[in-house]
């Protein structure tokens, strides 16, 4: 980032497409020596339930010499004085075609809804511009950064990977009550292999989800993929714990058999040494090479595996025997949305 403070001739050169689109800056709330400016608020509107107001406030940043970060917040307030945001990030050159980028992103592909909650999903602009016409679409390629609700009594959120290659994206789920009872570990891996398990952190659980594929193609699905878990988790809640082992005992059971594949592999090792043991392999035979060059040849493949496999006699899935899933349970608040509208919607379609 350029050292220098931002000279009052910086500042209104920069602000120029700005204030032609009808963006403010708000000098107070901005920061001369680290070179950012914030523009007022502009308020929105938007089709989403239970919706107060919409608000959009601009940053932009000068991150390099002639290279600024454009970042959109959109804060969406709803009933009980509760607000949810999120953001659009944008890199670039040229301030008009950051401004113009941000622009064609409608506030509301940011958001989703469900029967009785919001998913607030937050995105980073991509460069390619190619891709714009392989997708079909007037808006720029988004790369998915993070993708957050609030259900009942629990808070769910997914973070895409920071470092370019990693196939992993984070799942937390933290509950908003105390009452709130431990959660079953293959709530989400019920959902298929690319599902982990839920694993304690803190007072919620957390867990990941393998991403394959190129942006901004993995984007879209992933965001298919998170919205679909956070509905299952909804639907998951909204009912009895019984209820989710009746409904899902064949995908439960599908669970336990991939958490036996170690275990299964290991018996199978350590039965082959066994049979090889009692064979009369000759001295200049090429299986008697490959024998005694196995074991170190998987100790090598064992510890550069991503994840080191758990090897486990996994636990038989039962029938949750609590009643509720939380010990004082409220009532579910009613819906303010017409029955017509779908748990959630394709990107592509928004």
């Amino acid at each position: 980032m350029p050292s220098n403070p931002l000279t009052h001739h910086e500042i209104l050169t920069l602000i120029e497409p700005f204030t032609r689109r009808g963006f403010h800056a708000d000098l107070a709330a901005s920061n001369r020596i680290e070179r950012k400016l914030v523009f007022k608020p502009v308020a929105r509107s938007v089709d989403l339930p239970d919706a107060l107001s919409l608000s959009e406030v601009l940053h932009l940043e000068n991150v390099r010499a002639a290279t600024y970060r454009l970042i959109r917040t959109l804060t969406y307030s709803y009933h009980q004085n509760e607000s949810l945001e999120a953001r659009l990030v944008a890199e670039g050159e040229s301030l008009d075609g950051l401004l113009a980028n941000i622009e064609s992103v409608a506030p509301r592909r940011q958001f989703a809804y469900g029967t009785d909650y919001i998913i607030v999903k937050s995105f980073r602009i991509l460069k390619h511009e190619g891709t714009r016409q392989m997708l079909n679409t007037h808006m720029p390629p988004l790369c998915l950064t993070h993708i957050s609700a609030q259900l009942n009594g629990l808070s769910v959120s997914f973070t895409a990977p920071t470092v370019k290659g990693d196939p992993e994206g984070s799942i937390e789920l933290m509950p908003q009550a105390a009452d709130l009872i431990k959660l079953p570990e293959d709530l989400l891996a019920v959902l298929g292999v690319k599902w982990g398990l839920l694993t304690p952190k803190g007072n919620g659980w957390r867990t990941r989800l393998l991403l394959r594929g190129r942006e901004p193609r993995r984007s879209l699905e992933t965001e298919l993929k998170v919205e679909q878990m956070i509905a299952h988790v909804a639907q998951t809640l909204s009912e009895t714990p019984g209820r989710f082992h009746e409904r899902l005992v064949a995908a439960r059971w599908r669970v336990v058999l991939r958490r036996a594949i170690p275990l299964m592999f290991s018996l199978l090792l350590i039965g082959g040494a066994f049979a090889i043991s009692s064979l009369h392999i000759a001295e200049d035979s090429q299986l008697r090479l490959l024998v005694l060059n196995a074991p170190p040849v998987l100790l090598v493949l064992f510890f550069c595996m991503r994840e080191i496999p758990r090897i486990e006699i996994p636990p038989v899935p039962r029938r949750l025997k609590a009643a509720e899933w939380r010990t004082n349970p409220e009532p579910a608040p009613v819906a303010s949305q017409s029955s017509d509208r779908t748990p959630f919607s394709s990107p592509e379609t928004l």
